[in-house]
């Protein structure tokens, strides 16, 4: 399925995303899968340029609570990974390294993902979803 290019396409790439800690399901929910990916990939741009890792929250178009679905709150040397969709209640603080390096990785790999299954350029869709800001 080839799909245009757009801001509109943002919310109807979508699928589940699971997050696992110590193969333990904490999240798991369908999602708009671009909307995720370009959330991550521009925290992670700030990260690079502001060269220290800052607080990353999601929001979604889908969901109008005042809520973040996923966040990382830095501290000390530390994050804490949360989630107000919990699946079951885990502990959820990483080593700061440990946990930005699984984010990027998480993130190029649903990158690969998103332009494999549904056949479109990422780099049409950087910087054109509008995202919440915080």
């Amino acid at each position: 399925m080839k799909m245009r290019k757009g801001p509109s396409v943002a919310m109807r790439v979508e699928g589940e995303l699971e997050i696992k800690i110590n193969e333990i399901t904490y999240f798991k929910e369908n999602i708009a899968l671009l909307e995720f990916y370009v959330s991550l990939n521009e925290w992670i741009k700030k990260n690079k340029k502001k060269n220290k890792v800052t607080e990353y929250r999601y929001y979604t178009m889908e969901y109008e609570k005042g809520e973040p679905i996923i966040s990382l709150i830095p501290f000390d040397y530390k994050a804490r990974l949360t989630t107000i969709w919990e699946t079951q209640q885990l502990y959820n603080v990483f080593d700061l390294d440990y946990i930005t390096e699984q984010m990027e990785i998480s993130r190029k790999k649903l990158g690969r993902d998103i332009e494999h299954h549904y056949r479109i350029s990422l780099k049409s869709f950087v910087g054109k979803i509008p995202l919440r800001k915080y």
